[in-house]
Parts: C-alpha cells; sequence; structure tokens
C-alpha cells in the first residue's frame, strides 16, 4: 500500500514506544543483566569508519592525533534531533544517549599501544565493560580488524553524506599516519576541553557554533569541517575523494536541518 512516506536513516528512532527488550543472545542477555536500563533503553544508530593503519602502534598515535577532530565529525553528522516524537533540542540526542556509558566520547592522550590495551583490560577486570567490544570510545584500534575505528557519527541521512564522511574520516587518518612517522606531537588538548566542544557539536549540529580545533576557539562549523587537512598526495580514488570532500563541506553547510 501506498502510504506517502520514505524511509530516512536516523541517528534514534523519531516515532513509536521504547522496544524495551534486546537481542536473545548470550552476550546481550549477560549485558541486560550487568547494565540494566543502560541497555534495554540504548536504541541507537551510528555510522563506523574503519581505516586500515600499518600496525596497533601507529593506531593509537594517530588517534591522538585524530581525536581533536571529533568534535567536528559529529556537528558534520548530526542527524538526531527528534526522540520519539519529541524535539529534543540537541542536533544529535544521539551523541547524548551514548555519553552516559563511561568509556565513551573522546578516549584520552595514548602514550603507546601497551598503555591502551592496560586501560582496557583494567575496565573489563573491574566490570565497567564486559569485553574488549564495549569499549565505546569515539576512536580506538578495531577488536577485530587491522584497522582505526572512528565512530563518533550519527548514521547519516543519505548515501552521499555517508561517503562524504567515509572520505574525510580516511583523509584525517591517513594525514595523521604521515605525522606520526615524521614525528610530529599530537595536540594536546585536555578532556574537558573536547567535552565542551562534543555539547556544541550534539546541541547546534553544523549550523551552529563549535570550539574549533584545537578546541579553544569558537568557529562556524562549516569553517571548522573546511580545515580537515587532505590525504595529500597520494595517488588513486582516496586521494580524490580527499580533495572531493574538502569542496562539499561548502554545500552542506547550506543543506537545511536534518530530522
Amino acid at each position: 500500500m501506498h502510504a506517502g512516506a520514505r524511509l530516512l536513516a536516523v541517528g534514534v528512532p523519531i516515532a513509536g514506544a521504547p522496544v524495551g527488550r534486546v537481542t536473545d543472545t548470550p552476550r546481550y542477555r549477560r549485558l541486560e543483566r550487568r547494565y540494566g536500563a543502560m541497555i534495554t533503553g540504548q536504541e541507537i544508530s551510528g555510522c563506523h569508519v574503519h581505516v586500515g593503519v600499518p600496525d596497533r602502534e601507529i593506531a593509537v598515535q594517530v588517534s591522538n592525533h585524530v581525536r581533536p577532530w571529533l568534535p567536528a565529525l559529529l556537528g558534520l553528522t548530526a542527524n538526531s534531533a527528534i526522540h520519539r516524537g519529541r524535539d529534543t533540542g540537541f542536533a544529535s540526542w544521539r551523541a547524548v544517549e551514548t555519553s552516559r556509558w563511561p568509556c565513551a566520547g573522546p578516549p584520552p592522550v595514548w602514550t603507546s599501544a601497551a598503555e591502551y590495551d592496560a586501560a582496557v583490560a583494567r575496565m573489563i577486570e573491574c566490570g565497567t565493560v564486559l569485553d574488549e567490544d564495549m569499549v565505546y570510545w569515539d576512536i580506538r584500534p578495531s577488536a577485530h580488524l587491522p584497522t582505526l575505528e572512528v565512530r563518533v557519527s550519527d548514521v547519516p541521512a543519505t548515501v552521499n553524506e555517508t561517503a562524504l564522511l567515509a572520505a574525510l574520516v580516511q583523509a584525517l587518518v591517513s594525514a595523521s599516519v604521515r605525522a606520526v612517522q615524521a614525528g610530529v606531537p599530537a595536540p594536546r588538548v585536555p578532556g574537558r576541553l573536547l567535552r565542551m566542544a562534543y555539547f556544541r557539536a550534539a546541541r547546534e549540529g553544523l549550523a551552529g557554533r563549535w570550539l574549533g580545533r584545537p578546541a579553544q576557539a569558537a568557529a562556524p562549523g562549516a569553517r571548522s569541517v573546511r580545515r580537515i587537512p587532505p590525504r595529500g598526495q597520494a595517488a588513486g580514488p582516496s586521494a580524490q575523494w580527499g580533495e572531493r570532500s574538502r569542496r562539499a563541506a561548502g554545500p552542506l553547510a547550506a543543506a537545511p536541518g536534518r530530522a
């Protein structure tokens, strides 16, 4: 039957009653027993971008370099303003929902892969997280792939916006790999400033004024996106995507707000 409706990807349910149950698998049942309503009430959809890196040691160093850009990626993709029929007042309500977890948001600055692994092991040992898959930091070495995983974004509304996000993340990771290999230190942005930047990006989305890199002074969202470094002189489609993503940031800035 024709209902006059269209499918739209969004970061949280825009209508309907809460489901209130989890997927019926042993792992999710364990999560439900341990974390209660934090699990049964979490109905979100994000977009996780994986980029291949040479090894885990470089992965954690690249994480330090990309970390200050996470609020810009959140603001760019904010796509969850309506939750269960209510205007939340935030461009990304998904970011608010996920912030409840103790290992969500921007990660610390790491000195080595060993320090990262030790931090994860401590969280598992003390019961803060169930396993490595529950490490919800917005950038992390993948637990099962040779990649760095950037997971800060709402699911974008369209395929084109998803491709743009992937291109921007690839550009950031590629530029950061070069910086790590050249011995360039990562910006030391305090966690409290990143949290402030996250709030502005989640509250206002692309149309707002974020705390721009290095997360210290307010700047229009579109200007922060245009500062993302290109992939560089590498050949092939990836380099072309890096340049196309920078050109696309202008039109996106003028786009109407998304659900």
